[in-house]
């Protein structure tokens, strides 16, 4: 509170935010925020399975010339790199924003020779991936029954091996501090953590596709291709069914998600907004189920149907061929990961969602008071890792160094209940201003300690 008056008192004051209502239904609103669809990886010219793709001369060069051999999932990180599970050329690749490809994990030969460098070791049939914000990547390493991380030094490690083999693997999720890991296996739902190790997570699947954890609730959500249905997972293994009717036909555009037949579903990823995609294998489309529980055509195919590249998604006709993974980059892209031939398709978020602030200590989109608050009640602490360190200080003591982060990155305005809008505050901050307010209470603490001292 003192800093709050001090800072009042100095003439910095903050506006509140402002609401913006939605402009039509979930599924318009949905649709509106996208530009056109590209193919930004692929060619296919070798269909079917089996067969490695990859030629030497294709490494550093345009993606769109690169032959993917059955790729599996596409995930992208902040920086706009995709990573494509690579599966029958044993490889991860990287399409870095200037649309080049290149090799990260794999040396395009199937088998284990042990961790390292990731561009020396070797994968045997990478059937998923699962990447993180910062690009740190793990790797469903099939045959080899791993899950390998792929760190941004490009050094490959496993995170651990499952005794009882990977049967049929392609989902793959994996909490930022690794204290969680979920996967597919055939007819299981596994888990690990570093306490328990691995474990069935739960089973009776008839033959499982993708997963994701939903972020309202952290609930884990898994696709069964064999049972042309989804379900959410309770936390003791549990299943309800949230989406399919169990068949290959009925339901569709507009209607219940529940009554809907999903051919083949496999694909599967949450929007920000609380709905969720859905890519069908059999039926060759992509689904957007909104909050209520309508499912609604975002994507239309047909088999070895490849077409729609400079249209937006809202236009007619048939796009794409069998999806295997369909999922948002950190900014809102839309990847479809499609076709035993292999391509990589995207539509991009028109208004990008921004990127973290590391000051934002509070999570709530500002770098503000808030904030401010939180790292003078943690001045000359030890932060470790495991607390989660303050605006990722220089040293693990709170200190000027990370006071200097944090007013670098000040935005203004707090939140709209925060006590500065409650005050009715219009004016941003300057740096300067709160560098002089902070020493100012800085020093008054150092007085009253000294002169408490004293007596």
């Amino acid at each position: 509170m003192r800093v709050f008056l001090i800072l009042l008192l100095a003439g910095i004051l903050v506006p509140a935010a402002s609401a913006h209502p939605a402009l039509g239904s979930e599924f318009d609103d949905f649709l509106a925020q996208y530009g056109d669809l590209s193919t930004v990886a692929g060619t296919g010219l070798i269909g079917g399975g089996g067969v490695n793709g990859w030629q030497a001369f294709m490494e550093g060069g345009p993606a769109v010339f690169a032959e993917l051999s059955r790729p599996h999932m596409t995930m992208a990180d902040w920086d706009g790199n995709l990573y494509i599970a690579d599966k029958d050329a044993h490889a991860i690749r990287m399409v870095t924003p200037d649309g080049t490809i290149h090799t990260v994990a794999g040396t395009g030969v199937a088998g284990f020779n042990g961790d390292g460098l990731a561009t020396t070791a070797q994968l045997a049939f990478p059937n998923g991936l699962f990447t993180l914000g910062d690009g740190t990547t793990y790797i469903l390493d099939l045959n080899n029954a791993r899950i390998r991380r792929l760190d941004t030094d490009g050094m490959l490690t496993t995170l651990f091996e499952d005794p009882e083999g990977i049967a049929i693997g392609r989902g793959l999720w994996v909490s930022p501090d690794e204290s969680q890991v979920y996967y597919s296996s055939n007819t299981r739902v596994r888990s690990w953590t570093p306490g328990g190790g691995v474990t069935t997570y739960a089973d009776g699947f008839a033959s499982l596709g993708n997963l994701d954890v939903d972020p309202r609730d952290g609930s884990l959500v898994v696709t069964d291709r064999g049972a042309h249905a989804v379900y959410r997972i309770s936390s003791g293994g549990a299943k309800e069914r949230i989406a399919g009717n169990g068949t290959d036909t009925g339901g569709g555009d507009g209607q219940s998600a529940l009554d809907t037949g999903l051919n083949e579903v496999r694909g599967i990823s949450f929007t920000p907004e609380g709905g969720y995609l859905l890519a069908t294998h059999r039926d060759d489309q992509v689904w957007y189920v909104d909050t209520t529980g309508i499912i609604h055509l975002l994507v239309d195919g047909a088999g070895d149907v490849h077409n729609g590249d400079g249209l937006p998604l809202s236009s007619p006709g048939e796009k794409i061929s069998e999806p295997r993974a369909v999922t948002l980059a950190p900014n809102g892209d839309l990847i479809i990961t499609e076709n035993d031939a292999g391509f990589i398709r995207l539509v991009p978020r028109l208004t990008p969602i921004p990127k973290p602030i590391i000051s934002d200590l509070t999570n709530n989109g500002f770098v503000d008071f808030e904030d401010l608050t939180v790292l003078l009640a943690n001045w000359n602490k030890d932060v470790t890792a495991s607390e989660g360190n303050l605006v990722e200080p220089l040293t693990t003591v709170v200190n000027f160094d990370d006071l200097t982060v944090l007013l670098a990155a000040w935005t203004g305005p707090g939140p709209a209940d925060s006590p500065e809008a409650a005050l009715g505050a219009e004016a941003v901050p300057e740096p300067s201003s709160l560098l002089l307010a902070l020493l100012a209470t800085l020093g008054l603490s150092f007085y009253r300690r000294r002169r408490r001292r004293a007596f």
